[in-house]
């Protein structure tokens, strides 16, 4: 408990809070980690509801629940509380979306490896490294790959499954939070990384649109 609250009062919000601009953009970054939650619990519940998890990346899911566990490892090196409550309530939201996804079907050992591997690597390069902030960028950087991935289902299966858009939605939303926030607390690997997201957000939600209205279309 007390190297928790050390952890807080030591934060880098703790010590810039006050009416400024650093302040503010972390109080909306913070707001964001809600509305991601949000967007996530909802893909997790859309799953459920189709009984089924066609039309979302298993390859996003599991390396981006890896990251979002580093990301919470850095966030407590950088001292920063609201980076900390990002990847550490979003980390269990991922998990749960691809534990829906196996619920519905037999894994393969494909799928497994999918979630198995970046769980197994990723903390381990994060834990030896010496320059966090370079491997972080690197990292993320590295995951848009498999962001892609889910752009390119859409594109590819032109049917939305049991995709919600409110999942990247509120990527897009948030995006711009975080960079605004990290910009205030000099954070490098952010600055550089939610632009790419925004771009690649706004991609994939084209993607889903184009695929409902392809679905609309076989309907009629």
């Amino acid at each position: 408990m007390e190297s928790i609250l050390a952890f807080i009062i030591n934060s880098v919000e703790a010590k810039q809070f006050g009416v400024n601009a650093p302040t503010f953009w972390a109080i909306g970054a913070g707001c964001m980690t809600l509305v991601q939650s949000c967007g996530s619990y909802n893909l997790v519940r859309t799953i459920h509801k189709n009984k089924s998890g066609a039309g979302v990346s298993l390859y996003m899911l599991g390396y981006w629940h890896a990251l979002m566990w580093c990301f919470a490892y850095y966030a407590w090196n950088a001292h920063s509380l609201v980076m900390m409550c990002n990847g550490a309530v979003l980390a269990p939201l991922y998990a749960a979306a691809f534990l829906a996804i196996f619920r519905y079907k037999t894994p393969s050992w494909v799928d497994l490896l999918k979630i198995i591997i970046p769980l197994l690597v990723l903390p381990f390069a994060f834990v030896l490294s010496t320059k966090k902030d370079l491997l972080l960028l690197s990292s993320m950087v590295f995951g848009l790959i498999f962001f892609l991935d889910q752009t390119r289902l859409l594109y590819r299966e032109k049917k939305v499954g049991s995709f919600d858009p409110r999942f990247t939605l509120a990527l897009v939303i948030s995006s711009i939070f975080w960079f605004f926030f990290a910009l205030a607390v000099g954070d490098f690997a952010l600055t550089m990384f939610n632009p790419l997201v925004l771009g690649i957000s706004l991609i994939t939600l084209h993607a889903y649109v184009r695929a409902r209205r392809y679905e609309d279309l076989v309907r009629i």
